[in-house]
């Protein structure tokens, strides 16, 4: 089963050029710095494709005004979301170019309204996370998430993925106020509302949600209904993803954290048997393959080395998938072993795959460095890499 994603933001298309072109009082400066953006984009560049991008919205902010090309090239650059600019922090001049994105909406001939929400929920999907600050004091403003539910329901997308998404923003700010109550009625909505949309339509919300509500549960100790809410989105994104992605180890890992919690009640609740018995698998190297993992940390002496190094760790799993009495079995380096050991007690695996539990387990912990060209550099000769 595949997802089809739904973007929630412009999308940097080379073919804005004919919308943006086509005008034909385009000024040369506009139209220069513009063709540079979709040459740097074409090669890679982002960077450079950033700074063309603001020259080319600021040319046209000039010479152009108020008018639609001048909005796509605002939302050309917002979209590529540059944490510099000329070697200074660019992060205001990206909300500024969102609002005039927002602002110009108008301009688009063809849907003035669908335009104006993806650049609304691309503008908050950015800076919830990154930028809560400036989050608090816009939630009631023209551009924050309040007034982008009331734009959705004044112009007649109540229940469609912009719905959805604003709900679920609301939950995100609440997430960062810590109005727990909020949080949790705002990601019940939203997920209600993700799951009225068509087969086919996704938001990365329609997974963070969960994240949210899941989080406004263990805040307030209900520990159960957290463990639940996790479960029921592995087994969703189990039945979607061929193998463990990012968002499904995350699901993982905060699903360990609350089945500890709902351990540590040893409540008679039903429920809290059923989320004790539930079993994460996983087919990769039958089954052992950690739900959480821990990096180690590389010592500052061994970056001398010139050298990558590794560990043979042995160690047991026990039935709550707990690493048990982990030791080093060889290693190539000794100040190696600490770290890599204390890194393998941290990892975590399903419950129950230790049941009756599993002993002698054995991984090899890799400290792999890399040169000045970005290759890895090798393990000394005296220590290769056990088989």
């Amino acid at each position: 089963m595949k997802r089809t994603f739904m973007a929630v933001g412009l999308a940097l298309s080379l073919g804005m050029s004919v919308p943006i072109i086509a005008q034909a009082k385009t000024p040369p400066d506009v139209t220069a710095a513009y063709e540079s953006y979709k040459a740097a984009i074409k090669a890679g560049q982002r960077q450079e494709a950033a700074q063309f991008a603001y020259d080319a919205w600021q040319s046209a902010e000039k010479q152009l005004g108020d008018t639609k090309a001048t909005g796509d090239l605002a939302a050309i650059f917002s979209g590529l979301k540059p944490k510099f600019l000329n070697g200074e922090p660019a992060w205001k001049k990206v909300i500024q170019a969102h609002k005039r994105a927002i602002d110009l909406s108008e301009f688009d001939r063809e849907n003035p309204e669908r335009t104006e929400l993806k650049r609304r929920v691309d503008y908050l999907s950015w800076l919830v996370p990154l930028v809560p600050s400036k989050t608090y004091s816009e939630k009631n403003t023209a551009y924050g998430v309040e007034h982008l539910k009331a734009r959705v329901l004044a112009l007649g997308y109540e229940g469609s993925m912009f719905d959805a998404e604003g709900t679920a923003l609301i939950a995100q700010t609440a997430i960062l106020e810590k109005n727990w109550m909020k949080a949790q009625n705002a990601s019940v909505a939203a997920i209600t509302l993700f799951g009225l949309q068509p087969n086919g339509a996704h938001s990365k919300y329609e997974d963070l949600v969960h994240f949210y509500l899941g989080r406004a549960f263990t805040a307030q100790g209900q520990h159960i209904e957290a463990a639940l809410t996790y479960q029921a989105l592995i087994e969703t994104l189990q039945g979607v993803y061929e193998r463990p992605n990012k968002t499904l180890r995350n699901a993982y890992g905060k699903w360990l954290q609350a089945r500890d919690a709902v351990e540590a009640m040893k409540s008679d609740d039903p429920r809290a048997q059923d989320i004790l018995r539930f079993t994460i698998l996983n087919d990769e190297q039958n089954g052992l393959v950690p739900l959480i993992r821990v990096s180690p940390k590389v010592p500052r002496q061994f970056f001398k080395s010139r050298n990558s190094g590794w560990v043979s760790v042995v160690f047991s799993i026990d039935e709550n998938g707990k690493v048990l009495s982990a030791s080093a079995k060889g290693f190539s380096n000794k100040i190696l072993r600490k770290p890599a050991l204390e890194s393998v007690m941290q990892w975590r695996y399903s419950p129950s795959l230790g049941s009756p539990r599993l002993k002698n387990i054995e991984v090899l912990v890799r400290f792999d460095m890399a040169d000045g060209k970005g290759g890895i550099l090798p393990f000394p000769e005296k220590y290769p890499q056990p088989r």
